[in-house]
């Protein structure tokens, strides 16, 4: 009887702990989404792919070091293969 006691209380214990740590981790999560609806809000509303692919090619243009911007911009895209299939395995 004892131990039965005692069990609920560290039953009881160890939910009202998971309780706080989840209260705690969604406050944490509500403070981030409230930072990237800040963030998205300073963002424009709208871009055409036109002038996203005309500001990367100025971009690369104007890159002091276009040999490593092209090494890292073709590893990136060896890697999406890759990617793509373990996101399908997910």
């Amino acid at each position: 009887m004892v131990d039965d006691v005692a069990d609920e209380a560290e039953v009881a214990a160890r939910l009202d702990a998971a309780d706080r740590a989840l209260a705690e981790l969604q406050a944490d999560s509500r403070r981030r989404q409230a930072e990237l609806k800040a963030i998205a809000a300073d963002l424009p509303a709208v871009t055409s792919r036109r002038v996203v692919i005309k500001e990367l090619a100025v971009s690369v243009r104007d890159a002091p070091d276009k040999g490593t911007v092209a090494t890292r911009t073709l590893s990136k895209i060896a890697r999406l293969p890759g990617e793509f299939i373990a996101r399908l395995r997910r």
